[in-house]
């Protein structure tokens, strides 16, 4: 069934790809800043947000012939220029280290990887993937993570448990946003300065979770909310573009141009009563 439902998005994605070319949306001039996400690189995961490794090289190889690609912490310090593109991972699935890793070295490209910490160098698989092959849903392993690390790969918290913030008791928050933390600075030896909201939809997102995360000593925070980031963007409300299993190279060229921010309708609450809706009927 996920494969159909890749197949139904991609549908959709070219033909809005091409009413979005038709409205000139990739003309328009672009101020700031487009962050990608991704999850999992992986040639066997079923899930819909996986991107095989051949179709990441394609995209990565676009990214360098076109577009300059910078580190999160650049743009924080303001280090960047107009239309740069970030690349961020969440959860931070072991194929991040075995087949994204060897490619954005090759590009020389930075990335942030959002970690859910207590899975790692766990046999644990995330609760959204326990319908998948349990042996392309591992995470990470401390050493993976290290070693990327003097590659030049940056790391963040993703939470402790991938559990929704918007649920959880003030002091839960506090433990998942700052517990992570904490562990990450202890085995990277530095601090980690980024956030990467579980889930990451409006609802999920409110003042006290934003300012638990601010006083904890983060300095950003990410969102999935759709769209570019133009200074002053609020730091701890950074919207990002996903990159997934229905993306052809095609419609990942609309999303980087413009073309595609006919998307940003997918965070009216109307728009997503109605995925759920055609999720439940596929049955997903």
């Amino acid at each position: 069934m996920s494969f159909l439902k890749v197949i139904l998005k991609r549908i959709i994605l070219i033909l809005l790809s091409f009413l979005g070319y038709s409205l000139g949306l990739h003309r328009r001039r672009k101020e700031g800043v487009r962050i990608l996400y991704y999850h999992s690189v992986n040639p066997l995961r079923k899930h819909e947000v996986n991107v095989l490794p051949h179709c990441f090289y394609k995209q990565m190889r676009f990214l360098k012939e076109h577009y300059r690609v910078i580190s999160l912490d650049e743009f924080i310090q303001g280090k960047y220029s107009p239309g740069s593109i970030i690349l961020t991972f969440d959860d931070g699935y072991q194929d991040n280290f075995l087949f994204a890793y060897p490619i954005l070295q090759k590009f020389n490209f930075p990335a942030t990887i959002f970690l859910t910490v207590e899975y790692i160098d766990s046999e644990r698989i995330l609760p959204h993937d326990r319908k998948d092959l349990p042996s392309a849903n591992k995470l990470l392993t401390w050493e993976e993570i290290k070693e990327m690390r003097k590659g030049g790969i940056g790391f963040g918290s993703h939470g402790l448990s991938h559990r929704r913030l918007s649920l959880l008791k003030t002091p839960e928050i506090k433990r998942e946003v700052e517990e992570s933390k904490k562990r990450i600075e202890e085995v990277l030896k530095e601090k980690v300065y980024h956030f990467s909201y579980p889930y990451g939809t409006q609802e999920e997102i409110s003042e006290e979770i934003k300012e638990i995360i601010q006083k904890a000593g983060y300095l950003s925070a990410l969102t999935s909310l759709y769209g570019e980031n133009t200074n002053p963007s609020h730091p701890f409300l950074l919207k990002r573009i996903g990159i997934e299993g229905s993306d052809n190279l095609f419609t990942f060229k609309a999303k980087i141009c413009g073309a595609l921010d006919l998307l940003k309708i997918k965070e009216s609450k109307k728009w997503r009563i109605l995925i759920n809706f055609f999720n439940k009927i596929l049955g997903v």
